[in-house]
């Protein structure tokens, strides 16, 4: 064991062009909420408040800003030339695909942001940050630069190495911590690092039939080699291709872990979750506490329409675990049902709560989904940009601003107007300045 070490989720704040435009082959939500109607006040607001109830439960919290859009160097790069609403405009006329990827708010699911291996991992003792390069999907691609530039900022005293994303090709094709566990007996051991994949390489090597995998294992084996950690203590294992062609696009969908605990469906992963089981008790001479869901329980399916395993699983001060889980689990008969024979059984999961996360589990992103863990010592945590870290006075702030000048609606037409340009200009600074990350926009 090392130093005491403190979980810090970081959330990504919606931006005002968030919409459900389909853009995620592979994820029903998106697909099937395309064109809905869409609020992007509501989506910063259920965020913002999200974080705040964690924030008076006694977990530490984080915010990350929204990311710029529309984002025109897309547009600028094609050869459209005026204006900004005379580019969008021709845009719309002859490539309107490209302006829904260039407005997407897909940011705000700041678990796909970057992989991340806290100090007690790595052999150089310094907490390793791997953006991720995000390029199954175009709309997500762009976001890495900016992704890049915010955590640098953030993460800038030298206990921390912020990689940039790797190169954008299908063989390392990288979806960051959405396929990424830590297993260990609490936060504050060197945990056994499950990096989940779903092809070896290139799209050649899936064994979907359906929808695509996202994650490539040359990916993940090169974050953990970069990240330097000791291969006795790293694990790949496969997602299981049942799952993907089901709708479990990252295996956050169909499995979280905590501390000690897995809670899985049994479908999750391609072999017997027995792997794992062997290779933790070969660590830590105990045996890891396995919650695995059979498919009898709750079909994959259901699965994937509760989001059940798109929780929150967080470690409470007396050793108990929280399971913080979106109202459509609540509202699945099937999904509620496992839910309460899990705190019924013996185990640490003794508490729940259901949060409204309508606006993103819309577009297929759960409380899990909008959060990026971060295992930090005292010293790590008093090192990073301080006015990141949620408190009363950032949320007073970010209500009344999110209140005042959020749009409550979005579509596309509102691109060709100059005021709503600038309005989303507007908000992108300033909530970049009450961050305290104002010397990095540009």
């Amino acid at each position: 064991m090392n130093n005491t070490m403190t979980e810090v989720n970081f959330d990504c704040l919606a931006g005002p062009t968030h919409n459900f435009a389909g853009l995620s082959f592979g994820n029903l939500a998106s697909m099937n909420n395309e064109k809905n109607y869409s609020s992007p006040k509501k989506a910063a607001m259920q965020g913002l408040e999200k974080m705040y109830f964690l924030y008076k439960k006694g977990f530490k919290q984080g915010i990350l800003p929204p990311h710029k859009r529309p984002f025109m160097p897309i547009l600028e790069q094609m050869g459209f030339t005026g204006t900004k609403q005379e580019i969008i405009k021709q845009a719309l006329d002859n490539q309107e695909i490209l302006v829904k990827n260039i407005s997407s708010s897909s940011a705000m699911w700041a678990a796909n942001s970057a992989t991340i291996s806290p100090s007690i991992d790595c052999s150089d003792n310094i907490c390793h940050i791997s953006v991720a390069n995000l390029h199954n999907k175009f709309h997500r691609s762009i976001e890495a630069k900016q992704t890049y530039e915010v955590l640098k900022h953030i993460f800038s005293a030298k206990n921390f190495a912020v990689h940039q994303a790797l190169t954008a090709h299908d063989i390392f094709s990288d979806e960051g911590a959405a396929n990424h566990n830590r297993l260990c007996p609490n936060h504050d051991y060197q945990a056994l690092e499950i990096f989940v994949y779903g092809k070896t390489a290139g799209l050649d090597t899936q064994k979907t039939l359906r929808y695509p995998a996202r994650q490539s294992l040359l990916a993940s084996q090169s974050i953990a080699l970069r990240h330097k950690l000791n291969s006795d203590y790293v694990l790949f294992l496969e997602q299981n291709p049942l799952a993907i062609d089901e709708g479990a696009f990252h295996n956050d969908v169909v499995c979280v872990m905590n501390e000690q605990v897995i809670l899985c469906h049994e479908q999750a992963f391609a072999s017997n979750i027995s792997l794992v089981k062997q290779r933790y008790e070969k660590l830590y001479k105990q045996e890891p506490i396995i919650i695995q869901i059979s498919a009898t329980d709750l079909s994959l399916q259901d699965c994937v329409s509760s989001y059940l395993f798109n929780s929150q699983l967080l470690s409470k001060p007396d050793g108990k675990m929280m399971l913080f889980a979106p109202m459509q689990t609540f509202n699945n008969p099937a999904s509620a049902k496992v839910i309460k024979n899990i705190l019924a059984d013996n185990n640490p999961i003794d508490e729940v709560y259901y949060f409204d996360v309508s606006e993103s589990m819309s577009n297929g992103g759960g409380p899990a989904c909008l959060r990026l863990r971060l295992l930090l010592s005292s010293n790590e945590l008093n090192n990073i940009l301080p006015s990141v870290l949620f408190t009363e006075e950032s949320y007073e702030k970010l209500r009344l601003f999110i209140e005042s000048y959020y749009p409550q609606e979005f579509n596309l037409s509102y691109l060709l107007k100059s005021d709503f340009l600038q309005l989303c200009n507007f908000i992108h600074e300033e909530i970049f300045k009450i961050l305290g990350l104002h010397r990095i926009l540009n």
